[in-house]
């Protein structure tokens, strides 16, 4: 059996997340987590997303969106990454891998519900099935902020 590729991108998400709230501190990628939330806000409700978008085609058109998305999070993250603190004296790295977890499910849930990430990569049905059903988003959404709380 062939190693899927969707594991390995999922993986290697999660390696992005743990590594880089190992090496810059649990209060920087809390900050990460945080600011991807507060740009799936104003991501739905930004009122100019049609003079915004300035590439045609489906994968540009993707590619702006997402650079759009981004340009959110980062304002949001240096906005954030000046308040929120956190215990620099440990590099607790189980600590890191819980917080990579939480910025995987978030990164997910923004691909699957938030932005059109189709003509970028599409996950295969087996990982499609954990993103159906009603509730879906909602469980997603809390997940990170839960193991945002207790970290």
């Amino acid at each position: 059996m062939i190693f899927p590729t969707d594991v390995l991108v999922i993986l290697g998400i999660l390696a992005v997340g743990t590594l880089f709230t190992f090496f810059m501190g649990k209060s920087k990628g809390v900050s990460v987590v945080l600011s991807l939330f507060g740009a799936i806000i104003l991501f739905q409700n930004f009122p100019f997303m049609k003079q915004a978008t300035v590439l045609k085609g489906a994968l540009p058109e993707a590619l702006n969106v997402v650079g759009i998305f981004l340009a959110f999070a980062l304002c949001i993250f240096f906005l954030l990454d000046k308040y929120v603190v956190g215990d620099f004296s440990e590099s607790n790295f189980f600590k890191s891998v819980f917080v990579g977890v939480a910025f995987t499910a978030l990164i997910l849930a923004i691909i699957y519900f938030v932005l059109p990430f189709a003509p970028i990569y599409d996950f295969g049905p087996n990982i499609d099935k954990w993103f159906q059903g009603n509730f879906t988003l909602f469980w997603w959404l809390v997940g990170p902020l839960a193991i945002v709380f207790f970290v």
